[in-house]
């Protein structure tokens, strides 16, 4: 079954399921890059109510079912990692676009990586 999950940059090296969805990537490191899921410039300077507000805003240009393909072709059909800088329990991007393709695609579940 293919599967998707989510991490931060602090557990997860760069390798050929590892995809970066923020802005930056740490310094040094060279991680797989998906630039429709990267927030917009304006992530650090809306709180979380704004965040989200225009995140779905952004995730709703896209289709869904071709940012599962995209996602699942730059591993080379590998079950990706989408990575940002935030720890698990944080607010954070990567867990908006899970909250997002479920309820877009309801048989998906993108959990975040034990």
């Amino acid at each position: 079954m293919l599967r998707i999950q989510t991490s931060c940059y602090s557990k997860v090296p760069p390798g050929p399921r590892s995809i970066c969805i923020s802005r930056g990537m740490p310094r040094g490191k060279q991680y797989k890059r998906y630039w429709p899921l990267a927030p917009g410039p304006w992530f650090k300077s809306v709180d979380e109510q704004e965040y989200r507000r225009r995140y779905f805003a952004q995730l709703s240009q896209l289709d869904p079912v071709e940012v599962l393909c995209d996602l699942f072709k730059l591993t080379g059909q590998l079950d990706p990692i989408l990575l940002c800088y935030e720890p698990p329990g944080q607010f954070c991007h990567r867990r908006l676009f899970a909250e997002w393709i479920q309820a877009q695609c309801p048989s998906w579940e993108i959990p975040e990586m034990k």
